[in-house]
């Protein structure tokens, strides 16, 4: 039987970025330590969120 993976939501990535909370970066970096699968649809969204209201560059989005 395969292991079953969680999927995680664009929050979990926008949390990364979220520098007013250590710890939902914290939270947001041991659930992306098990390698969750990420839809495209997930990045799309952490995409728009991060440039919009987030402001970030792309370097900072893809890093």
């Amino acid at each position: 039987m395969p292991t079953e993976r969680i999927a995680a939501d664009s929050n979990i990535l926008l949390y990364l970025h979220d520098k007013s909370d250590k710890r939902k970066r914290d939270i947001a970096k041991n659930i992306l330590s098990d390698n969750p699968k990420i839809p495209a649809q997930v990045i799309s969204e952490f995409i728009n969120v991060a440039r919009r209201q987030l402001d970030l560059h792309k370097a900072e989005i893809l890093s």
